[in-house]
């Protein structure tokens, strides 16, 4: 049973120190939480909280002292437009592709209290304009001189008559065929030149 909680407690540990994922998609607007602001609430005693994209070196990005007003965080020199949030949360605007990555939040406590650090994970997706298919008008710039032609219909017994014609000439020229390689056949058969 001992085994049991121990594992249990390492499990939770492990859960409750890994950095929350975020899932954004392009040019959507980005906020990071400060897990221990929001763990703690706002009865949590500290002077200010720094925010930094951490990569080789953290960078920082924004820093705002407690009971400060959002618009007077102090900017660093980050590469990209960010603002201080609610519960000083990080708000990256119209994230791209080159944003995800981890950021870090720091709590610094006032003297004889201890930092805190929370981290979190941000992925943006892949760019991917939608494609628009481009309308294809055929139209003819013809100037017509004379009105346009009005469709007669033919009469069925004219139809009839016209395909009964091509029955009765196709008859006649397979027939004159046949009676045309007969002749020269029999005519073959009397003489020796055709073999």
């Amino acid at each position: 049973m001992l085994q049991v909680t121990v594992l249990i407690s390492l499990l939770l540990v492990h859960y409750t120190t890994q950095s929350p994922d975020i899932q954004k998609g392009c040019r959507e607007d980005a906020r990071l939480t400060c897990s221990e602001i929001e763990d703690h609430g706002s009865g949590m005693d500290f002077i200010a909280v720094i925010w930094y994209k951490v990569e080789k070196d953290n960078w920082g990005i924004l820093r705002q002292r407690k009971g400060e007003p959002v618009d007077k965080a102090q900017k660093y020199g980050f590469h990209r437009e960010a603002m201080m949030g609610d519960k000083y949360s990080l708000v990256l605007p119209s994230v791209t592709p080159n944003d995800s990555g981890i950021y870090e939040c720091e709590v610094n406590a006032k003297v004889g209290g201890q930092n805190k650090r929370s981290r979190v994970q941000l992925t943006v997706h892949e760019c991917v304009s939608p494609t628009e298919p481009t309308p294809r008008v055929n139209t003819l710039n013809v100037t017509q001189s004379t009105p346009p032609c009005s469709v007669i219909d033919m009469p069925i017994a004219w139809s009839l008559a016209g395909y009964g014609a091509v029955v009765v000439i196709k008859i006649i020229l397979s027939l004159l065929s046949i009676w045309v390689i007969h002749i020269i056949s029999s005519r073959c058969q009397r003489s020796t030149w055709c073999s």
